[in-house]
């Protein structure tokens, strides 16, 4: 007997991976963002070198030249000039490509992250609060909750003070803050 439905004729589709298991580096705004900023770098790159000024000659003063009367005798050697400060790693002379795609791959990494440690987070203090709730319902321990509400009050605050530092370097060292900021979006939902 013939089968009526051969093998070769059922298309088969593979299974679709949950929506929280996906790596970031599928996301198509990251893909377009990681582009701009290795074009921001070959820009960057390809950037002919910026042309030091030279140094100012005071008015009258022949020796800083290199001329000299003959009885004068050689030039006395010029002194260095002080070393400039070393600028930003990222300032106003990176390309705009790479300014904002940094931005935003930053901002993506910084919200994927937060979603899978706040995801762990959330677990373990869900088992926290299960396993007290269990010892105190078994009377296994006495349970101090003045101590217990201690440790949260100083846990969360030491948590938002290191919420301001991380705050404070991401909004110096992160580009294009609105890029950051969308990139963040995305890689939270991501």
């Amino acid at each position: 007997m013939s089968d009526p439905h051969p093998a070769s004729s059922v298309p088969t589709t593979p299974p679709a991976r949950p929506p929280g298991r996906r790596p970031f580096w599928r996301a198509p705004s990251f893909l377009v963002a990681a582009v701009a900023v290795a074009v921001g770098l070959v820009m960057w790159w390809r950037a002919p070198a910026p042309v030091p000024a030279p140094a100012p000659v005071p008015a009258g003063d022949s020796s800083a030249s290199g001329l000299t009367r003959f009885a004068e005798g050689p030039a006395a050697p010029v002194p260095a000039p002080a070393p400039a400060a070393q600028p930003p790693l990222v300032g106003k002379d990176a390309p705009l490509p790479f300014r904002l795609g940094a931005g935003y791959v930053g901002g993506f990494l910084i919200g994927w992250a937060w979603r899978r440690s706040l995801r762990a987070a959330l677990w373990m203090a869900g088992g926290a609060a299960a396993l007290i709730a269990t010892a105190k319902y078994l009377g296994i321990g006495g349970v101090e909750w003045s101590t217990i509400e201690a440790q949260v009050t100083e846990g969360l605050d030491w948590f938002e003070r290191q919420a301001g530092v991380a705050r404070k370097w991401l909004s110096g060292h992160l580009p294009a803050g609105i890029f950051s900021v969308l990139g963040f979006w995305r890689g939270a939902r991501w």
